[in-house]
């Protein structure tokens, strides 16, 4: 989802960012869904 913001943003401290953040939204996303699913 926000890989493409990342791969923007790729140099330098910006893309660690970009990807924590792209990595906590799909964490979520996912605790989100296994609940609807359940």
């Amino acid at each position: 989802m926000l890989r493409g913001w990342a791969a923007y943003f790729r140099n330098g401290n910006s893309g660690r960012k970009f990807n924590a953040v792209d990595d906590y939204v799909h964490e979520r996303l996912l605790a989100v869904v296994s609940l609807v699913v359940v």
